[in-house]
């Protein structure tokens, strides 16, 4: 039996179809839910305690779900927070660097 334990070749795991050993259609099916939680670094390193408490930080999350898990991450910071559309929430990030390179650009000049 070749340490298949009389299985033949699917190892009691996978069927023909590749279904965890389910043939044709699968009558249970396992939905999977995933929510992105965005909260976009905008604290300059070396100064991260005293920004976090002066720079609101934006939070934004695919599902009402996502999104509380980024409430819950920042709530015990007593932080400031600005909650935006996932989109906004990048749109704001790619703004802010821009600002923050264009600043110190000009600083350098």
């Amino acid at each position: 039996q070749n340490g298949h334990n009389g299985q033949h070749g699917q190892h009691g795991q996978h069927g023909q179809n590749g279904q965890n050993g389910q043939q044709g259609g699968s009558k249970f099916q396992r939905e999977l839910s995933v929510g992105v939680s965005f909260c976009p670094e905008r604290l300059a390193s070396g100064q991260v305690v005293e920004e976090l408490k002066q720079v609101p930080q934006i939070i934004s999350g695919s599902t009402p779900r996502a999104l509380s898990h980024a409430l819950a991450l920042f709530e015990p910071l007593s932080v400031d927070l600005v909650e935006l559309s996932l989109l906004e929430a990048e749109v704001a990030t790619l703004f802010l660097n821009a600002w923050r390179y264009v600043s110190f650009g000009t600083a350098n000049q």
